[in-house]
C-alpha cells in the first residue's frame, strides 16, 4: 500500500525516520561536517547552486524509495507480529536478536535500501552521505529536494515495485 500524505512535512518526518534507519548501516563511515557554511565561507545557497538538478533528482529518488520499501516492510510486520521492534541497520546485534521472520524482512530492507542508493539512483554511499548531511543543514538545499519530492509524489502512479522488494 502507498501512502499519499497531505503535506511536505509529514511525508518528510517519515522519509528522514528511514534514512535515520539506514544511514549509518549504508555509510560505514564518517561524514564530513558542512554546516551552516563550508571552511571556504561557501553560503547555503551557492552549495545548493552547485548541486546538478540530476544529483538533486537522485537524492530525493533515493530517500522516497526507500520511504515506500520501509512502509512495505513495517506495514508487514506490524500486520503478522502486531509490534515493530526497533530495528538498526547498523547494529548486526539489533538485527541478529531479531525472531526469523522478522530478521528476513529487517535483513531484506537493509540491503535493499543501500541497492536503491547505488544501483537504482547511481550515488554512492559517500555522495549519498554528504548529501544527507547538507540536506539536514543547507535550507537552500533542503528547498530544492522539498521540491523533487513534491514532484515525485505527484508523479508516484501507486507503482509498488520498490515497495514490493522484501514483501510478497
Amino acid at each position: 500500500m502507498i501512502v499519499k500524505y497531505s503535506g511536505l512535512r509529514a511525508k518528510l518526518s517519515h522519509l528522514l525516520f528511514a534514512s535515520l534507519l539506514t544511514l549509518p548501516w549504508l555509510l560505514g563511515g564518517v561524514v564530513p561536517s558542512l554546516g551552516r557554511r563550508s571552511p571556504t565561507g561557501t553560503s547555503s545557497v551557492a552549495i545548493a547552486q552547485s548541486l546538478s538538478d540530476e544529483e538533486v533528482r537522485q537524492f530525493a529518488q533515493s530517500l522516497w524509495d526507500i520511504e515506500q520499501l520501509r512502509l512495505q516492510v513495517y506495514d508487514a510486520i506490524k500486520k503478522e507480529f502486531g509490534n515493530i521492534p526497533a530495528i538498526d541497520c547498523s547494529d548486526s546485534n539489533s538485527v541478529d536478536g531479531l525472531e526469523p521472520e522478522i530478521r528476513e524482512l529487517a535483513v531484506c530492507f537493509c540491503n535493499e535500501s543501500k541497492k536503491i542508493v547505488l544501483e537504482d539512483n547511481q550515488l554512492t554511499i559517500s555522495q549519498f552521505n554528504t548529501f544527507k548531511k547538507t540536506y539536514e543543514e543547507e535550507p537552500a538545499v533542503q528547498a530544492l529536494v522539498d521540491a523533487q519530492l513534491t514532484s515525485i509524489q505527484q508523479e508516484d502512479s501507486g507503482d509498488t515495485a520498490n515497495a514490493n522488494r522484501c514483501v510478497q
